[in-house]
């Protein structure tokens, strides 16, 4: 099964293959924009996990013309939950207390590999995914808010951007290259907007990428951070080791 959680990744690894405002208090904290590069997002990154959980919403254009999808989610400590939109699919995963549970139209299931038979009969069902079961490690992981900023994250050369204001809140950006599969030919900048103010987490990002004459744009949001992320599991559900055997 092919899942992403932020569409950032899932765009350049294509490529390849070929803003709300953060949560917490505004104690004002030593001037990120006095800063380097560097500190500036390693402040934001320390930040992010010591804060645990967040709420998100990231748009992504292309690379095929047209083509734009919608991810929003939200990532805590021992819950999550993610919605992707797109292509005329809908898909979602579900984390309560480290059960996991998919969900998605015939379309979304076909396109995580489920054969279309399958797709049609479990529509809009949940599915839970046990332990054992091969995408589990893979759906937990992919829920997880921090592992995903750090690959979002400007890398190479990194500078800042201006001070400016984000919904309200006083950000700067943290501008470098995007970061790519090794081998790849794509190419692009990213911008990390982070809080000036304490505690400095992420608000909002940026990023287009470029290969072999198809271009991927993105933006997203970042918000709530702290808050508690609580989930109820769904009362029935079919088991995906038996749907697997069956498919």
């Amino acid at each position: 099964m092919r899942r992403t959680i932020f569409l950032a990744v899932a765009c350049i690894a294509l490529l390849a293959a070929g803003c709300g405002g953060g949560g917490g208090g505004g104690t004002p904290a030593k001037p990120l924009a006095h800063n380097t590069p560097s500190e500036v997002l390693k402040a934001a990154l320390a930040a992010a996990k010591k804060s645990g959980a967040a709420h998100y919403i990231l748009k992504s254009v292309g690379p095929t013309k047209g083509e734009l999808q919608m991810v929003t989610g939200d990532s805590g400590i021992a819950d999550g939950r993610q919605v992707i939109i797109g292509a005329g699919a809908r898909w979602e995963a579900l984390v309560v207390n480290g059960k996991v549970f998919i969900s998605g139209d015939a379309k979304g299931l076909e396109h995580e590999g489920f054969p279309s038979s399958v797709a049609v009969t479990y529509a809009n069902k949940w599915i839970s995914i046990a332990p054992t079961d091969s995408p589990y490690k893979s759906v937990i992981a992919e829920l997880a808010l921090y592992p995903a900023l750090e690959d979002l994250s400007p890398t190479g050369k990194l500078t800042l951007t201006a001070p400016t204001t984000l919904d309200g809140r006083r950000v700067i950006g943290v501008r470098g290259s995007v970061r790519t599969s090794k081998g790849s030919t794509a190419k692009g900048t990213v911008i990390l907007y982070v809080s000036t103010t304490s505690p400095t987490v992420p608000v909002a990002y940026s990023a287009t990428a470029s290969d072999q004459g198809q271009t991927a744009v993105e933006t997203g949001t970042f918000s709530d951070w702290g808050e508690v992320v609580y989930f109820t599991a769904p009362t029935q559900s079919g088991t995906f080791s038996k749907i697997s055997a069956v498919s």
